[in-house]
């Protein structure tokens, strides 16, 4: 396994961690959000091979994992333009930090988002 896969898989855990650490203190939660945002920034270095693992996550229970996900999309947005109806869903999330995170992914879409988002 290549070291994309492994880094692709490490971030793909971590996200869905999140949400198990929420037992945990305040901090440990904030702590572990921070670096789920720094891991969602490197994997958006990852260019295509990120996409699918990020956009199977957009359908996560956990409101974390969605969020981070998304916001991972929005990051590698010329890669990840194919996942933009995806996105806008989640412009209709429950959770206000999802629909937040899925507008700023949108945004750096570009125009193909934009034109989604009217439709």
């Amino acid at each position: 396994m290549g070291d994309d896969m492994k880094t692709l898989l490490s971030f793909t855990w971590m996200l869905a961690s999140v949400g198990a650490l929420y037992a945990g203190t305040k901090d440990q939660v904030g702590d572990l959000i921070k670096l789920a945002d720094k891991a969602a920034a490197a994997l958006s270095k990852r260019g295509e091979k990120a996409v699918a693992p990020l956009a199977v996550q957009l359908a996560n229970k956990n409101d974390e994992v969605r969020a981070h996900a998304v916001w991972a999309l929005g990051l590698n947005a010329p890669a990840a333009r194919d996942t933009t109806a995806d996105v806008v869903k989640l412009l209709g999330d429950k959770n206000a930090n999802v629909r937040f995170r899925a507008a700023f992914a949108l945004g750096r879409m570009g125009s193909k988002g934009q034109a989604c988002a009217t439709a």
